[in-house]
């Protein structure tokens, strides 16, 4: 379970004796969680206005999780939603894959963040969730494959940059726990000069990079399959799985919050859910205990 410890809009138990002042934001712990009533009047100092702010601010991020009413954007819309959802993975070039793959006292190991294969993809749906009019839920690749499903093409020729590559697979290690409908990894499209560029987080020991293409070989699972998703689905504001029974809120699901502790920041690692100490800002990927990451080690390039 996770420690209550200092975090945006969050404040730990005995933080008020180091100096909290009035306006601050006010907050209730209940056992080990911190639960954020948003910022109070400093005039005021109204809990019940803060709780008030607080169930709008709840109110907004329930409506982004149920998906927005239907309204049709138009082509021009969906392109330009897909130039910045492109624009933003870009953003993030140079991210590592996790801390614990880097020497202590590399810049690599000091990142604010770490991201893997799905963690990317979810930061910058997160990122843009006002955008699309959704938020992307916290499960892994095999979910965000599950919500574009209806929507695989045949042929890598018929991508666009900005949608998604996913890579279904076996893990090779007896003791790994396979990933739901086999998915393992993902990738964006790019295209690129090669006709076949990709963008994403490929290796435990790598960052965030462009590579020439989708293509590789995983000596962490085999049997691969290749499912080519078009972003369409979520250009439109559409995000549902299509198997729902699989992918259940857990019980105090509705009383997340960017500012407190039972936010996604601990969504699904590449390998599935578990409980790790935390690496990086919004998606500290965790690993289970019995499973693998999605990404493969790097390997001599001789």
């Amino acid at each position: 379970m996770a420690d209550a410890t200092t975090t945006a809009g969050t404040t730990r138990p005995g933080a008020a004796d180091e100096g909290a002042t009035a306006g601050a934001a006010k907050c209730k712990s209940v056992g080990c969680y911190t639960i954020n009533f948003g910022e109070t009047d400093a005039a005021s100092g109204s809990l019940q206005s803060a709780f008030a702010k607080y169930r709008q601010e709840k109110a907004k991020a329930l409506e982004l999780r149920a998906g927005p009413a239907k309204r049709e954007r138009s082509d021009d819309e969906k392109q330009a939603l897909r130039e910045k959802f492109l624009a933003r993975c870009r953003h993030y070039l140079g991210v590592p894959y996790k801390k614990r793959y880097f020497d202590e006292g590399t810049p690599e190991y000091e990142s604010p963040i770490f991201l893997d294969c799905c963690g990317l993809v979810r930061r910058v749906m997160w990122d843009l969730q006002e955008d699309f009019g959704f938020r992307l839920g916290g499960w892994n690749q095999a979910y965000q494959w599950d919500t574009l499903a209806d929507a695989e093409v045949s042929d890598p020729s018929q991508l666009k940059p900005g949608d998604l590559v996913f890579y279904a697979g076996d893990y090779t290690r007896p003791s790994a726990k396979q990933q739901k409908f086999r998915m393992v990894h993902v990738e964006v499209w790019l295209g690129g000069e090669t006709g076949e560029a990709t963008l994403g987080a490929r290796w435990k020991k790598g960052k965030v990079s462009e590579f020439p293409s989708y293509k590789f070989e995983s000596s962490s699972w085999g049997n691969v399959e290749m499912h080519f998703c078009s972003l369409e689905p979520w250009l439109r504001g559409e995000c549902m799985p299509k198997h729902t029974h699989m992918w259940r809120m857990r019980s105090f699901e509705w009383m997340r919050n960017e500012k407190s502790v039972f936010s996604d920041a601990a969504g699904e690692s590449a390998g599935g859910p578990a409980a790790e100490e935390g690496e990086g800002e919004h998606c500290q990927m965790q690993e289970q205990a019995a499973g693998s990451d999605s990404d493969d080690e790097d390997e001599p390039t001789a």
